[in-house]
């Protein structure tokens, strides 16, 4: 959809929602960092297997190598919006995980993302650069 190459870090808060195989594991949805115990996603990037064969990936620059900088944690909790309606309109797709362990190892090159203040207005049509 006319995305190109970043520069590795340029984006620390993306994070990959990934399905375990009984091979290796595959890149399922995007996600965003918002906290060391907390990332946000699509609700229903979650619907189809149970939260054992999730888990979250960080810090992966080239999915395909080891970058020596990604983190794997599992999940602990998934909490969907309370309308979410999976049916034809996906009103209120959105959903939070809850991470074990410790969470993210917050770095450089992983940090959470920078949400806007709560009473910001959008315009229709403003332009916004998605990772």
């Amino acid at each position: 959809i006319g995305g190109g190459e970043v520069i590795q870090g340029s984006y620390p808060w993306q994070a990959s929602v990934r399905v375990r195989t009984t091979v290796k594991s595959v890149h399922w949805c995007g996600a965003v960092v918002i906290s060391p115990l907390h990332v946000l996603t699509a609700g229903h990037c979650l619907q189809d297997y149970t939260k054992e064969a999730y888990f979250v990936r960080v810090g992966d620059y080239d999915a395909e190598a080891d970058d020596g900088t990604e983190q794997e944690i599992n999940i602990d909790e998934i909490y969907f919006h309370e309308e979410f309606n999976r049916g034809v309109r996906l009103n209120n797709d959105i959903a939070l995980i809850k991470l074990k362990s410790r969470g993210i190892r917050l770095g450089v090159g992983i940090q959470p993302i920078c949400l806007p203040p709560s009473d910001l207005l959008y315009s229709p049509g403003l332009n916004c650069t998605i990772s």
